[in-house]
């Protein structure tokens, strides 16, 4: 049944953030199409969502090397990339003079804002965000390549390194199937 496919999923997602305690993050997995037919072949989606939780400092922690990928595209027009440029700005808000940062844009093309470099002013950072305005194709697969492209600069075991991408997901250039977009994925991760 839906219900059991969806524990199954679930399951197998919290495999994946075991070494969190269940009161540090929380798991929320939907599918696109909640209902489906009996006994007829069908293709969904699965909308896998997990939310972290504040937790309190506990000394100091490993340096980060992440690459923010932002979607300016037309479809993020509105209250989406008023969205997006706040979680960018939190996001390197978190971050100490210790750790790289780069921020990349895609449209239709790509663009690297912020090339991969460490966290020494952030309102310069902030300035550059707020300027980012939404319009255009989306060509999700380029620019998550140039985020990976960007870590790869810095690219060590002693850091936490790591590809935010900040979308709607709607990629209607390049590479866009969910499966494409998976291949990359699993690439990235492998690295």
């Amino acid at each position: 049944t839906v219900s059991q496919f969806l524990s199954s999923i679930a399951a197998v997602m919290a495999l994946g953030i075991a070494a969190a305690p269940a009161e540090q993050v929380k798991l929320n997995v939907q599918l696109a199409k909640p209902v489906l037919e009996a006994g007829k072949k069908q293709t969904t989606f699965v909308k896998i969502g997990m939310t972290g939780f504040q937790l309190a400092r506990e000394g100091d922690r490993a340096p980060v090397n992440v690459s923010i990928v932002l979607d300016k595209s037309g479809s993020m027009q509105g209250q989406k990339i008023v969205q997006a440029r706040e979680a960018a700005k939190m996001a390197i808000g978190r971050l100490n003079a210790d750790d790289i940062v780069s921020v990349v844009l895609y449209d239709s093309t790509v663009k690297v804002l912020v090339p991969a470099t460490k966290v020494s002013d952030k309102q310069a950072i902030f300035v550059q965000i707020d300027r980012i305005t939404a319009g255009g194709s989306t060509a999700l697969f380029a620019g998550m390549s140039k985020g990976a492209d960007e870590v790869r600069k810095f690219l060590n075991e002693e850091r936490i390194n790591r590809i935010f991408l900040l979308s709607d997901g709607q990629a209607n250039v390049g590479p866009k199937t969910p499966g494409e977009l998976g291949e990359l994925g699993g690439a990235l991760a492998k690295e």
